[in-house]
């Protein structure tokens, strides 16, 4: 008895099918053999019913339905892997692919997320409209999903992998100025601050800032959160056009992390501490350990 292939193709199956019947009509024993053992008819259905009996079901429509139920399930697990490789801080995303390592190969999605440069070349290759085509449900494009892939954290074998495929896209056209629609709920993010906000992904974000990506306040402040000892709110304050005038609400971030380095950082680069100082709401302790290390705040 044969296994079915953990990812099944109706498709492929119909073919075996017909091959073998056309096989069986031209004098194959062997394949007349074959479709014998299930029915003394030389026909379609009956070369589909001996290839479902060779896999271990008692009829095509039972073959049918169990490809249909694994091919669902399969697209619902690639979904949610992807969502996890960006969402997700526990590892999920992992545990997911090591229990089916079939997600890796499930689309370009998964090749995406993954950073498997060749996969994605060979699609683009293929479809060079892939590069730029947003998702319909998130609105998110390629170079979006590669930006804030969390698997450069997961394994760091794949940073580089991730990197190539964001190079890739770039020079296919991707945008690195590029907002995602509002499908999904995630209106008005760019590949930058996909890689400064959950993925915290230098490699990426110094690669999209050499390519023209333009940083904003809002990702000077998220770059502030970024579990990433500063690099990416480094990288974008090197890049920034005048910190003075950018920096709204950017001291916030590290402000409320009692981080001075974060601060110091701010406040070197040009950021304005009097935008956050009031008679109702005084100077940050932490603002004044950042200019003044020797007096840390209380």
């Amino acid at each position: 008895m044969a296994d079915l292939p953990a990812k099944p193709n109706i498709g492929h199956l119909r073919r075996q099918a017909r091959d073998l019947l056309r096989a069986a009509q031209a004098g194959d024993t062997a394949a007349a053999g074959r479709i014998r053992e299930v029915s003394d008819a030389l026909t379609l259905a009956s070369a589909q019913l001996a290839v479902a009996r060779e896999y271990g079901f008692a009829s095509w429509t039972r073959l049918r339905d169990e490809v249909t139920a694994r091919t669902a399930d399969l697209a619902h697990q690639a979904d949610a892997f992807c969502e996890a490789s960006i969402r997700d801080w526990t590892g999920r995303a992992a545990r997911m692919l090591a229990a089916t390592p079939e997600i890796a190969g499930y689309s370009l999605a998964t090749a995406v997320i993954l950073g498997d440069a060749d996969r994605v070349r060979t699609e683009i290759g293929r479809d060079p409209g892939l590069a730029t085509r947003p998702d319909a449900r998130s609105g998110w494009t390629p170079l979006h999903a590669v930006s804030a892939s969390r698997w450069h954290r997961l394994d760091p074998a794949w940073a580089e992998g991730l990197l190539a495929v964001a190079r890739m896209l770039l020079d296919a056209g991707a945008d690195p100025n590029g907002r995602t629609g509002e499908a999904g709920g995630h209106g008005g993010w760019t590949p930058l601050r996909c890689a400064v906000a959950g993925a915290a992904n230098p490699l990426i974000t110094r690669l999209l800032l050499e390519r023209g990506a333009v940083p904003g306040d809002h990702d000077l402040y998220l770059a502030g959160f970024a579990d990433d000892n500063h690099e990416c709110l480094r990288l974008l304050l090197f890049h920034a056009a005048d910190v003075a005038q950018l920096a709204r609400t950017a001291l916030a971030a590290p402000i409320s992390l009692n981080d001075a380095e974060g601060v110091h950082l701010l406040l070197e680069a040009g950021a304005d501490p009097n935008r956050y100082a009031d008679d109702a709401d005084p100077l940050s302790p932490v603002i004044y350990a950042a200019i003044d290390p020797a007096a840390p705040p209380n």
